[in-house]
């Protein structure tokens, strides 16, 4: 069945605890797949073998400079530290993923919610969460 997508949540790890981004108004996540060409001269259509994978997010939401969650994620992009991304659908965390933070953007037009985005390149796969 099909998902609501105000149902699933980008979780930061903040002092140990995950925690949302406040006023969250979107997120995506890619999974790739390179592609090694192993076509021979004896074949009329191509062949490939997988290659490695790669993982990319990105999230959106409204500007709140002092969410906890935001000051975590825009110290660890100053330091060059990797971060664990958690995502939560229907309040269940499912799955995560260790990357480092490629971009973080901000738009403030005028008469209007100012909003911030932050992009993500991926170290891992998406796993499933163990709670212990």
């Amino acid at each position: 069945m099909a998902k609501n997508g105000s149902n699933i949540l980008i979780l930061v790890d903040v002092n140990g605890e995950f925690i949302p981004c406040a006023e969250s108004t979107g997120f995506s996540w890619e999974s790739s797949t390179d592609m090694i060409d192993v076509t021979s001269k004896d074949n009329e259509h191509k062949k490939y073998l997988a290659g490695k994978r790669d993982g990319t997010a990105d999230q959106e939401g409204f500007y709140v400079p002092n969410d906890p969650a935001y000051q975590a994620l825009k110290e660890a992009q100053r330091n060059g530290q990797t971060v664990i991304l958690r995502r939560s659908e229907d309040g269940t965390e499912v799955e995560e993923a260790e990357g480092l933070i490629s971009s973080m953007s901000g738009d403030a037009p005028d008469n209007d919610g100012a909003t911030m985005g932050i992009s993500y390149q991926l170290n891992t796969d998406w796993e499933a969460v163990v709670i212990a």
